[in-house]
């Protein structure tokens, strides 16, 4: 989900100048591309930094992009996503992405986006509705049916965790059992939940798959931080360009 705006720094081989005036055209031809490859945004900023000179060389020491109201994927719209980019390489002749560093994320949900995200995923389940709580967990209630009857309506709290030792492309339910032991919920009755709504979250149709690492309920607000293979943007930047060469032949005269 990033290469393009990488890429996009291939237009330093046609600037002058130096200091802010390089910084400052690079940073506009960033936000010009990020609506094609991390989605539409209420806004979208970025920041560059490195040396005039190395800039004008395809070489960023850094690229940090914001994007309020983001919309993600089909019905996920993050209130606040960051991307922080390190040692960018650029090659200006031919337009492509030489190298890529470290590169971080961090994205925020408000508890309603992440509600009407849900639900649309899931509308076999009657009655869905998560809630945010302070206390880092996260509760889901529903009127799950079993056998296929509807039940009662349950509430079962839990935490969200990333599928995978490392990180993974999606973030599952998981009932809390120290919770259940105290509530008259069968267990069986809270992993039914749980294999109906999981995955709660999935990012893996994004053009660059990124590994969502640490999952953080607050009141109102869960928070997604990880990172972003270089090897991926890579990958994802060649095909990219694969990608617009195709169109350019598509619709030469």
């Amino acid at each position: 989900m990033v290469p393009a705006a990488l890429l996009a720094t291939a237009a330093l081989g046609t600037l002058g100048g130096c200091g802010r005036v390089v910084e400052g055209r690079a940073e506009q031809a960033v936000n010009a591309i990020l609506p094609q490859y991390l989605g539409p945004a209420d806004r979208w900023s970025s920041r560059v930094g490195g040396r005039p000179d190395a800039m004008l060389r395809g070489r960023l020491r850094s690229v940090h992009v914001e994007g309020d109201n983001v919309r993600l994927a089909p019905g996920l719209v993050v209130g606040k996503l960051t991307l922080d980019l390190r040692d960018v390489s650029v090659d200006r002749k031919a337009g492509t992405l030489e190298d890529v560093g470290a590169t971080r994320f961090s994205a925020l949900l408000g508890e309603r986006a992440l509600n009407d995200y849900v639900r649309r995923q899931r509308t076999d389940v009657r009655d869905l509705r998560v809630s945010l709580g302070k206390d880092a967990r996260l509760t889901v209630r529903a009127r799950p049916e079993l056998l296929g009857y509807p039940t009662l309506p349950v509430e079962v709290r839990g935490t969200l965790k990333p599928r995978g030792v490392a990180g993974g492309t999606t973030l599952d339910f998981v009932p809390d059992r120290a919770r259940l032991s105290i509530l008259p919920i069968p267990l069986f009755v809270a992993e039914h939940v749980a294999a109906r709504l999981n995955p709660v979250v999935d990012l893996s149709g994004l053009p660059v798959p990124i590994l969502v690492e640490r999952a953080d309920v607050t009141e109102g607000t869960l928070t997604l931080t990880g990172s972003v293979p270089s090897d991926a943007i890579l990958d994802a930047a060649d095909a990219a360009i694969a990608a617009a060469e195709q169109r350019r032949r598509t619709t030469a005269p």
